[in-house]
């Protein structure tokens, strides 16, 4: 449940501040909230200092269908949204102001600033040059969407190049359907996880250490499975001597 609402409660507080004020000004207090965000996280599941590598807290904030945990950094987002809430509202302001907004060569502060915005999701390729034309006319309530499918996926293709060969099949297994539990609402006991068994299996989800080290025990029928038991995991989700051992 904490996880829950970290996510779908927490972490949208901000977004209202992102939209409505510039990324420069905004930004060092989003990057705090995210820090905040993560240490929370770490005391969710028992992490400890393992959210401190780069590698890992970028992990945690992949979308769910990426492999992540699905706790986004609001940092990152900060020109998407502003951006966002400009296409938003532009027609709007045009017929308050009775002229173009954002304006060509314009020197208002709010204006620099979606400008500038908007030229930086366009420099990473984040984003293509908004037609405000278009947007004053049928303005998306969803153009955010574009820029953060974007860079979630430009984080992805990183993260896994940077992953051993052998770690690579678990992240890509865990998104799309092999995520959907971590959206379910425990409503009933059924859908209810312990919490160890819940920091165990996100644990597993992130490829940290989830057992100690050693040589498997389970019996069968010719005497003890001789296989080793990594701190992974990865011998037990195999293991021939199991239950319901999975093939990979």
């Amino acid at each position: 449940v904490a996880l829950l609402l970290l996510r779908f409660c927490v972490l949208p507080r901000f977004d209202f501040l992102a939209r409505c004020i510039a990324p420069d000004v905004v930004r060092p207090y989003a990057v705090e909230f995210d820090a905040l965000i993560l240490e929370t996280v770490a005391q969710l599941l028992h992490l400890g200092d393992e959210l401190s590598s780069p590698g890992m807290a970028a992990r945690v904030r992949l979308p769910l269908q990426r492999g992540g945990l699905g706790i986004r950094s609001i940092a990152e987002g900060l020109d998407a949204a502003f951006v966002a809430s400009a296409v938003l509202v532009c027609g709007q302001v045009r017929r308050v102001i009775g002229g173009p907004f954002p304006a060509p060569g314009a020197q208002r502060p709010l204006q620099l600033e979606v400008a500038a915005a908007e030229a930086r999701l366009v420099a990473r390729g984040f984003a293509e040059a908004v037609d405000w034309d278009l947007a004053a006319h049928s303005p998306s309530p969803r153009w955010q969407e574009g820029p953060a499918s974007r860079q979630a996926r430009e984080r992805f293709a990183e993260l896994l190049r940077g992953l051993p060969e052998a770690e690579r099949p678990a992240l890509l297994s865990s998104g799309g359907v092999g995520s959907q539990w971590l959206n379910v609402v425990p409503s009933e006991p059924l859908l209810e996880f312990p919490d160890e068994e819940l920091r165990t299996a996100v644990r597993w989800r992130l490829g940290l250490p989830v057992c100690e080290p050693g040589p498997c025990l389970r019996a069968t029928h010719d005497g003890v499975c001789s296989g080793w038991r990594d701190a992974l995991g990865r011998h037990d989700s195999i293991c021939p001597c199991g239950a319901y051992p999975t093939k990979r």
